[in-house]
């Protein structure tokens, strides 16, 4: 067979798929639009539409997994039918609380939004499954998360058969990967590329919100621009974004919670409403995050953590992020260990973890339901500061366990900043930003201002500096977890994780120039007011 009759077969065999594409992606953002429009009160209509498109393929991925672990047949019309039943049950759940109360309101607007948003996403779609945009691929991705999921759909069971990919593989991610299976198309490269973009959207109305909060409207505008380019051009999220495999699901969906986290809570102390909408998106991101990896739920265990260092009650934190962090993996792990009985040569989810696991998230409840804000209320005051010096004792004691494996982990992770594996020169910079950053506040005197969520004590440590720092933290101690020592290379899976840090990094550093050039308008403030006095105590002298 000559190149061009291969040319020619491969376009008759691929005939469609990009479109089939296309509609997979307008399919997604619909049903995220229908889930937010459904159970908002406040949300503005921008961020509607940014978070239609993630939050439509989280409702896939929870669908999918339920139908899975339940041990319903996974096909095309169960996993539509599932999604239907969640947005049912949640649409109604927040009409029960609040939306039959209020006045009837006409569905025009939104529909006019609703047709303008889905034109302008099938443009940047096209472009997207069109392969203008580059993407990676590796071992991984072919077996992991094309291969694997195409077997899904094919059985629409959970087997024993699938040995090593249901131990290694985060269930989530590997959903994603049914969706081509599922519509008839192959790739789903455009679904991530779309993805990435949309997260970039997000990252800059996220900052955007921070910088506004203390700064005029052009100069927040500057900083945002300036901060989402340094995003998107820093290696490490290069790398994440064009390879196709869970790291930048993982890295996306849990800076989305974060932010949205202290977004709505500022909303809520400003506003003295509950939002009720947000809390329903936190069940779905949480429950999501919980089973991307095989660690989410460790993760997101750090993450509630962290929260709590915000607003929320103590209901709110077990209801609407630990119970659906907790009941994902425990599914997982019961049609795992209890039905599937599994028993690869090597696995990364073992029983022991599956314990160790259950056990923090069982602890966890028991500090939200029991302690916090009922005991020892004066060390709840540097909350932050005591989730680090936890990760550390954490961290020292796997030390003290296994000391020569532990270094191994950290020599890792060390070379492989030091020698740029997947890091290019990003750490650089940032140390550059904030060594001038800091001699800024020294030579103006800027006071280090505590700017968060209005009612954490000044002597904690600030949330985004608590999620980047104590993310570091947890890392290093997932890691040496995970078992088998880590090696210098971009593609080391520890390395991958850790390169998830990469937008907190530069969303913490966001937040220290916000705070930087409001001081620095503050002090040109304050010598203008005092130069003025000067000059009445002048006159009145004359």
């Amino acid at each position: 067979m000559t190149k061009e009759q291969m040319t020619l077969l491969l376009s008759d065999l691929t005939s469609g798929y990009g479109i089939r594409q296309i509609f997979a992606i307008l399919l997604i953002f619909l049903i995220g639009f229908i889930f937010l429009y459904g159970v908002r009160e406040k949300i503005r209509t921008q961020w509607l539409l940014a978070l239609a498109y993630p939050v439509g393929l989280a409702l896939w991925c929870v669908a999918g997994f339920l139908l899975l672990t339940l041990g319903v047949p996974f096909c095309l019309f169960s996993e539509l039918a599932m999604i239907a039943l969640i947005l049912a049950v949640s649409v109604g759940t927040a009409g029960l609380r609040y939306r039959f109360r209020e006045r009837p309101v006409s569905i025009r607007r939104p529909v006019i939004t609703l047709l303008a948003a889905s034109a302008l996403l099938i443009l940047v779609a096209a472009v997207a499954v069109s392969g203008i945009l580059s993407i990676s691929t590796s071992n991984d991705t072919m077996y992991y998360y094309l291969y694997y999921p195409e077997v899904l759909v094919k059985e629409g069971v959970y087997l024993s058969a699938y040995d090593v990919f249901l131990s290694d593989v985060g269930p989530m991610a590997a959903l994603i990967g049914t969706i081509p299976a599922m519509l008839g198309f192959d790739q789903f490269y455009g679904i991530q590329q779309v993805f990435n973009l949309n997260f970039i959207l997000l990252f800059a109305m996220f900052s955007y919100e921070r910088s506004r909060e203390k700064l005029q409207e052009k100069q927040a505008m500057v900083i945002t621009a300036v901060m989402t380019v340094l995003l998107i051009t820093a290696t490490p999220f290069v790398v994440l974004s064009k390879w196709i495999l869970a790291n930048v699901y993982v890295m996306a969906y849990s800076f989305l919670l974060f932010g949205l986290a202290y977004k709505i809570d500022r909303e809520r102390k400003e506003g003295e409403q509950e939002n009720h909408d947000a809390m329903l998106v936190f069940m779905l991101l949480s429950a999501v995050i919980s089973m991307l990896r095989m660690e989410g739920g460790m993760l997101m265990c750090f993450m509630i953590v962290c929260i709590s260092t915000l607003g929320y009650s103590n209901r709110e934190l077990l209801t609407r992020f630990l119970l659906p962090a907790s009941v994902m993996p425990c599914l997982y792990y019961i049609r795992y260990f209890a039905f599937l009985k599994v028993s690869p040569v090597y696995s990364f989810l073992t029983w022991q973890k599956a314990a160790v696991a259950i056990a923090v998230m069982v602890l966890l409840g028991h500090y939200i339901g029991g302690i916090r804000g009922k005991h020892l209320i004066r060390l709840q005051k540097n909350t932050g500061w005591l989730i680090l010096i936890g990760l550390l004792a954490v961290n020292g004691g796997l030390f003290v366990l296994a000391p020569s494996d532990y270094l191994v982990v950290a020599k890792a992770f060390l070379q492989n900043v030091v020698y740029r594996e997947g890091w290019g020169y990003t750490i650089d910079l940032v140390l550059i930003c904030y060594i001038m950053i800091y001699f800024v506040e020294k030579t103006y005197k800027i006071k280090q201002l505590d700017d968060q969520c209005h009612e954490q004590k000044m002597h904690d440590i600030q949330y985004e500096n608590l999620f980047l720092l104590g993310y570091i933290l947890f890392t290093v101690a997932v890691s040496f977890a995970r078992g088998g020592g880590l090696r210098r290379g971009i593609g080391d899976s520890g390395n991958r994780v850790m390169l998830q840090v990469i937008p907190f990094l530069i969303y913490a550093l966001t937040c220290r120039v916000i705070h930087v050039t409001a001081g620095l308008e503050g002090s040109a403030a304050k010598r203008l007011e005092e130069g003025a006095a000067d000059d009445v105590d002048h006159d009145k002298c004359r």
